[in-house]
């Protein structure tokens, strides 16, 4: 049993805990401590910001009932954040895992970032510092700081400090906060995109844990499908464009940042996994949601974002003056052949001028019929056609006689005329 334990400060990250523990022990070498914390044992997974059976192992040296566990994962480690695109049944199955001491680590963990080289760091803000000492008479590692990507405090808007280490080594040594968190001057000297992406990542983190995908809706591809990311593809009918997405994250955040989320390319598949819920690892989320300005409950919403190219289809389609195939392409600023695929995917008839030319299905070309007029005349219908926005005279002719026959046709009784 251990003599004492310090108490968990609001947020504060569980190693964090452990390096006070440290301290107050007296001892001058981390390998005492953790022998003390871990029955004799000279290494454990402590200092991961994961949940791992270490704390198990401490609290089995603890009074029963002094601290909760579960409480322990979901306000001192970064589970919910890291958990947050799994679905509401895995993320509870691997937290009754985890406080049962039988959970594995999921390897996908240490793939969020492709510029660790086999470093880590910690961060801290200078001014959540001084608020620590005015309010505990100590500073403490904050877990949202350790967030990926995480480059500013959201709280202050200040650029957080970095203690890199090399990976493993919080396992084996104590960063005590008060030794390495400096009384400094805090930079507020930040990009643009910094404090958006900041804020986006803490409610990823925050969310109760409950908030996460729904199967069969994504709303930040469909976000992206509105603003034009889109391309149409026969096999995948529509997916996003990745080259498109790759110059937009650039153009927001920079190549450097964009190369360590996603890699060298932004490839097709990734984006085809992300709109299926399958990348696991929340950054990408994170920094797609960020560039177009979609607030984190939207994304995760159960509700589906209107989809405005099936509604710019519809609306074209109940013009009054049907218009060309070619027409309607241009204004959906895609290829006619792919106007298809795109009716394909709502379930919609054609609905251009011209798509009922050509074969009947009965084997026998369509019929046409024939309006004589004076040269006058036939001017005088062609200037009407164009300014009533028909392509062709002949559609408007076409047009006109549909519609009379249209309006002359018997009515049922009991319907409205």
């Amino acid at each position: 049993m251990l003599n004492f334990f310090p108490t968990p400060y609001p947020g504060e990250l569980w190693y964090s805990v452990l390096c006070r523990y440290h301290m107050r022990t007296g001892h001058t070498k981390s390998a005492t401590t953790i022998q003390e914390l871990f029955d004799g044992r000279l290494h454990a997974a402590m200092g991961t910001f994961y949940p791992t059976k270490a704390i198990n192992d401490i609290l089995g040296q603890l009074p029963p009932g002094l601290l909760d566990i579960r409480d322990i994962i979901l306000n001192h480690t970064l589970f919910p954040y890291f958990y947050r695109i799994n679905p509401v049944e895995k993320k509870e199955q691997a937290l009754k895992e985890l406080c049962e001491g039988t959970a594995i680590t999921p390897t996908w963990l240490w793939k969020t970032d492709s510029s660790a080289n086999g470093t880590s760091e910690l961060r801290y803000c200078p001014l959540c510092r001084q608020e620590d000492v005015s309010l505990y008479g100590e500073t403490y590692w904050h877990t949202v700081h350790q967030i990926p990507f995480m480059s500013v405090c959201p709280k202050h808007g200040c650029r957080l400090e970095r203690i890199p280490f090399n990976r493993g080594q919080v396992n084996e040594k104590f960063f005590i906060p008060n030794e390495y968190c400096k009384d400094i001057e805090p930079n507020a000297h930040i990009e643009k995109y910094e404090m958006p992406l900041a804020k986006t990542l803490l409610a990823y983190l925050d969310m109760p844990l409950g908030v996460g995908p729904t199967e069969g809706v994504n709303n930040l591809v469909q976000a992206f499908c509105n603003k034009g990311y889109m391309t149409i593809a026969k096999r995948f009918n529509t997916i996003l464009d990745s080259d498109m997405v790759k110059k937009a994250l650039e153009g927001f955040y920079g190549p450097e940042l964009v190369r360590r989320c996603f890699g060298e390319k932004v490839k097709p598949y990734q984006l085809r996994r992300i709109g299926n819920w399958t990348v696991l690892s929340p950054e990408r989320y994170a920094l797609l949601a960020t560039m177009i300005g979609q607030a984190p409950r939207t994304t995760f919403s159960a509700k589906p974002i209107p989809d405005r190219i099936e509604e710019r289809l519809v609306k074209l389609s109940l013009q009054e003056v049907p218009p060309t195939k070619k027409g309607i392409a241009e204004q959906m600023n895609v290829k006619p052949h792919q106007l298809d695929f795109l009716l394909g995917r709502y379930g919609m008839e054609p609905f251009w001028s011209n798509a009922k030319k050509g074969n009947d299905g009965t084997g026998s070309m369509n019929k046409y019929v024939k309006a004589y007029y004076d040269q006058a005349g036939k001017t005088c219908v062609d200037q009407y056609a164009k300014k009533k926005g028909f392509h062709a005279t002949s559609e408007f002719v076409r047009y006109a006689l549909d519609r009379i026959m249209e309006l002359d046709e018997p009515k049922t009784p009991g319907t409205a005329s």
